[in-house]
């Protein structure tokens, strides 16, 4: 078996910017379909890893540490320790791409935010850190740093190329959504970081 290394020193840090800090520490990491890690740490900054070869393809700046992510056909979800959720379009590559230039896209600028931290009773707000969609794909399961599960109505969105078409033709404006929160429960006194389904 061939291993390949990639620790919190190949990891960049900003030791100018306000709280940050030198020591990396990782927090979650997720594969993409193209063989690349989204990587989490204690930065404010999300790492697209490749693979092969490990280094780092991408990153993409944030406001806050990302502690979780989900990507769906049209976005990459983020969610930060300030407590919001951000969508941000991603670009497939082309079928008949080389191996090379075979990896997704991540745009900057933020297509959707959640206030999710403002929708929590003040006593049990949190930010999220696991996030995963329902099988009919129509819910956001969402686990926070202390415990609390919640259910999110926000359809993972399927591409199409003719509405890509007519967005970049049309000027695209930041949406904020608004959409209501079900409070499953506590299920946890710390952090959750995943949840198994049974049966």
């Amino acid at each position: 078996m061939d291993i390949q290394e990639f620790d919190a020193s190949d990891v960049p840090t900003d030791d100018n910017a306000d709280g940050a800090d030198a020591h990396v520490v990782f927090n979650s990491m997720n594969w993409d379909s193209h063989n690349r890690i989204l990587l989490c740490t204690n930065q404010k900054k999300l790492f697209h890893v490749c693979s092969k070869n490990p280094h780092i393809g991408k990153a993409l700046n944030l406001d806050s540490e990302p502690l979780s992510t989900l990507m769906t056909p049209k976005h990459l979800i983020v969610s930060e320790a300030n407590g919001m959720i951000h969508w941000y379009r991603i670009e497939h590559p082309f079928e008949n791409a080389k191996p090379e230039d075979k990896f997704i896209t991540i745009f900057d600028e933020i297509d959707k935010e959640y206030n999710f931290l403002e929708q929590l009773p003040e006593s049990a707000a949190a930010p999220a850190s696991y996030m995963h969609y329902t099988k009919s794909h129509q819910n956001m399961l969402i686990g926070t740093t202390n415990g609390i599960l919640s259910l999110l109505n926000v359809p993972a969105e399927k591409f199409s190329e003719e509405e890509e078409d007519q967005e970049k033709e049309e000027e695209q404006k930041q949406q904020t959504l608004y959409n209501e929160l079900k409070n499953l429960g506590r299920f946890h006194t710390a952090r959750v970081n995943a949840v198994k389904p049974l049966g």
